[in-house]
């Protein structure tokens, strides 16, 4: 946490099984102006974001709102609530608000509190990814006509994609280099939010399913392009450029079998090219699942 070039606070941050983190900063007394959060990994920049301070004014109005679910699986609905209230207290009813709702794309609507000073709306989300990992979608909603300012609520949920689920492992005890396909249910019932939470825990029956497959090589060439004069030491030195070259090595359909297959690949050993290796699958809901 800094604030211009002084820093303010410095935290050690460690992610999640699934490559997530939070953490938090608070402070107090700080002056008006433009502070940055920045993380990085080691002597890399990862993110930069900056906020601004002000002298703060008590609000007319506070808001409060959320999901009734933490997550949903593709075709699920769940509930958005929002309370307006003045603050110091009793209901604000006929309090306008405008929500966008982002999960790939947005989603606007519009709600007016009722005599409680509560509204709601029910949401039936769409997701098209091939990916069959959770996804993070959130809700912002604000005071349409605000006095001054407007009131801003922010909330979330995680929503499941997909049925099914596919990984890939390289196999390290094996002689012949290999890499162990696995296809299961996902079992949304499994998810949790937990910090120690690991995408493995969602693995549900394992599946009998065929999968495509492609490997590709990536190897990188020099290539002769000119030369340049050295005129400290006065010599000429050829001047290079890296080129890109790839190639399918293998494309081939293949059947799991209680969810798993060995897929051998001997060419990698003591290779100097990179390799990617594609699978995919049906999704079980007319689409594909690809890792």
């Amino acid at each position: 946490m800094v604030n211009g070039i002084y820093l303010m606070e410095s935290k050690n941050i460690t992610t999640t099984n699934t490559g997530t983190l939070t953490e938090s900063f608070s402070w107090k007394d700080q002056s008006p102006g433009w502070y940055s959060v920045l993380l990085e990994d080691g002597e890399d920049l990862v993110l930069r974001h900056e906020f601004y301070i002000n002298e703060y004014t008590k609000p007319v109005y506070k808001v409060e709102g959320d999901f009734d679910k933490e997550f949903i699986s593709a075709g699920e609905s769940i509930n958005y609530t929002i309370r307006s209230n003045f603050f110091e207290g009793g209901a604000v009813p006929d309090m306008p608000f405008v929500y966008y709702m982002y999960l790939g794309g947005s989603l606007e609507g519009s709600l007016t509190t009722d005599g409680n000073g509560e509204a709601s709306v029910t949401l039936t989300p769409t997701f098209v990814t091939d990916n069959w990992r959770p996804v993070a979608a959130s809700i912002e909603a604000y005071n349409r006509d605000a006095e001054n300012y407007p009131i801003t609520d922010y909330a979330s949920f995680v929503f499941l994609p997909k049925k099914r689920m596919v990984e890939l492992e390289y196999d390290k005890e094996s002689e012949i280099p290999q890499v162990i396909i696995t296809a299961h249910e996902l079992d949304s019932d499994k998810y949790r939010t937990g910090y120690d939470f690991n995408y493995e825990e969602l693995r549900g029956a394992p599946l009998n399913v065929t999968a495509d497959v492609v490997v590709t090589s990536t190897l990188y060439e020099s290539r002769e392009t000119g030369q340049v004069y050295d005129y400290i030491n006065k010599v000429n030195r050829k001047t290079y450029e890296s080129v890109k070259k790839t190639e399918v090595v293998e494309k081939s359909n293949i059947q799991l079998i209680n969810g798993t297959y060995a897929l051998q690949m001997p060419y990698i050993k003591d290779s100097e090219k990179s390799y990617e290796i594609v699978v995919t699958i049906d999704d079980g809901d007319g689409g594909s699942i690809v890792e």
